[in-house]
Formats: C-alpha cells, sequence, structure tokens
C-alpha cells in the first residue's frame, strides 16, 4: 500500500473513531440533559473527552510509527543489472542534449530507478533541465515527514476534516515528490 495511501486511511479512520466517541457522547448528554450537574453525568462527559483525546493521541502515534516506517525502510538502491546501452553513452565523452536524455527517459529498458537517477544526475551535471522530475530519497523522505504533520494536524486540530472527504481536494494536499510512492 502506497505511503500516502496508509497516512490518508489512519486520518479517516480516526476521524471515524472520534465521530463515534462524540456521537455516543451527544446522546449521553442529551439522554441526561436535565442532570447536567450531576457528578456522575459531569464524569462520564469527561470519559468521553478522553476516550476522544486518546483516540487522537493513538492515531498520531501511528502517523508517526508510520513515518518513521518509511523513512528506515525507502531506498532505491542503484543495480548493475538495470543499466541499459545508454549508460554508456552517459559515461563517455559525447555531449548529450535535454531531448536526447529526454527520449533516453522514454524508453522501455530505462525506466527503472537506476537508469533514471544517472540520467538525471547527468542532466544535473550539465545544466540541462528535464520535464521528468527525479527526487532523491532524502527529498521524497522529507516530503513523507511534511506530509505527515500535515496529517496530525488535520487530527490536532480539525482544520483538514473536509479535505480528507473530498479525494480531489486531497490530491492536491499530497507533495508530488511522494503521489506514487
Amino acid at each position: 500500500m502506497k505511503f500516502t495511501n496508509i497516512q490518508n486511511e489512519t486520518v479517516t479512520n480516526t476521524y471515524k473513531k472520534i465521530s463515534d466517541i462524540e456521537s455516543e457522547k451527544r446522546k449521553y448528554a442529551e439522554y441526561n440533559r436535565g442532570f447536567n450537574d450531576s457528578k456522575i453525568v459531569k464524569d462520564k462527559l469527561a470519559e468521553y473527552d478522553r476516550q476522544i483525546e486518546g483516540a487522537r493521541n493513538e492515531g498520531i502515534t501511528l502517523l508517526d510509527a508510520s513515518c518513521k516506517e518509511f523513512k528506515s525502510t525507502f531506498h532505491r538502491d542503484l543495480k548493475g543489472d538495470e543499466l541499459s546501452k545508454d549508460a554508456d553513452l552517459l559515461n563517455g565523452t559525447y555531449k548529450i542534449s535535454g531531448e536526447d536524455l529526454s527520449s533516453m527517459l522514454a524508453r522501455d529498458e530505462n525506466k527503472n530507478q537506476t537508469m533514471k537517477r544517472l540520467i538525471h544526475e547527468y542532466a544535473k551535471k550539465n545544466d540541462i533541465v528535464l520535464s521528468e522530475p527525479y527526487y532523491p530519497d532524502n527529498v521524497i523522505k522529507e516530503k513523507a515527514v511534511n506530509y505527515t504533520n500535515f496529517c496530525k494536524s488535520a487530527l490536532l486540530y480539525n482544520d483538514y476534516h473536509d479535505i480528507f472527504n473530498n479525494p480531489s481536494q486531497l490530491d492536491r494536499m499530497i507533495p508530488t515528490e511522494i503521489k506514487d510512492i
């Protein structure tokens, strides 16, 4: 499952859990409306508040754990068996144009992390801008942390609740660098 899907699911499940507890709390308060000054009613309402806070904290803990696991396991190793014949051109003395590099990226034999990285490193070294971006692992990990913080703030402040119920809005909030990971 994609990292962002895991984070989104955690937020959605936590929202549901909180919503269920809040609903129970409202029903209890309504049923005991005339006894709101009662210690028993106040204690029960306070217990609901603790349950809500516990669900929120559990969601935040799950988000942090997921992000930590992602950061510790995500890496894209370079593999010699993924090298195509274009690798020789990249290491040769020929000057390769941006158009040629884009053509290389489009070839099936170059649609692996090793070749993408080599092509983008060549482009960077030669000040060539490619239309297809390549993000280093540290950037992807940083964006994963940023997105996790966004998800945590959604749980802490309820500011983004509507975004998580609207896929197109949520998609705009996910950093480009981690959308497909």
